[in-house]
């Protein structure tokens, strides 16, 4: 089975450094912004309803953080999207200010489908001012009915359970009465 979920949030969050943590296990402290659009693709093992385990492909669109943008490329990016990570930095409020943004983008295109918070680059919040909390992101994720998740692309910390289970989330989904694997 394949999947397509699309990373959103402003410039500099991680979504590329996330992404090439979750397929390649590394991580480059080195920032280059992404033109455009990037496609990356991982097989994951994710639960079905039941239980069990089915082999799905994960393929991830990294989208250009420039919300100037969005309207010219909502559809030909979100077209398809089945599931979404929405990025914020720990250290930039502004970037967790403007997720409604993105997320209200997304749907307009996708719909109502499965979604993640991730709050980036928390392997340095002992050495900066952070200027939101978990409660925060919390409080936002259980209203608009997302999992949320304090990530590293530099640890890797919580980021292939993050990707995993928003799969698991993405199949049930798409098979809510089935038992079985579908493939």
């Amino acid at each position: 089975m394949k999947i397509k979920v699309c990373l959103v949030g402003d410039s500099a969050v991680g979504k590329t450094s996330l992404i090439h943590r979750f397929v390649h296990d590394q991580f480059s402290g080195e920032y280059q912004a992404t033109m455009g659009v990037k496609v990356q693709a991982k097989d994951v093992l994710a639960k079905s309803v039941g239980g069990k385990e089915m082999a799905v492909r994960v393929t991830i669109w990294d989208i250009i953080g420039e919300s100037t943008l969005l309207q010219d490329l909502a559809q030909s990016y979100f077209f398809g999207t089945q599931g979404i990570i929405a990025v914020c930095d720990l250290t930039r409020f502004s970037t967790y200010e403007n997720l409604p943004i993105w997320l209200s983008s997304v749907r307009r295109t996708a719909g109502d489908v499965p979604m993640a918070l991730a709050v980036n680059k928390t392997d340095i919040k002992g050495e900066v001012i952070v200027l939101y909390d978990k409660y925060q992101v919390q409080q936002f994720a259980e209203a608009i009915g997302a999992r949320w998740y304090m990530t590293s692309a530099k640890t890797g910390e919580n980021v292939e359970d993050m990707f995993t289970a928003l799969a698991t989330d993405i199949i049930t989904r798409m098979n809510p009465q089935r038992d079985e694997p579908c493939m």
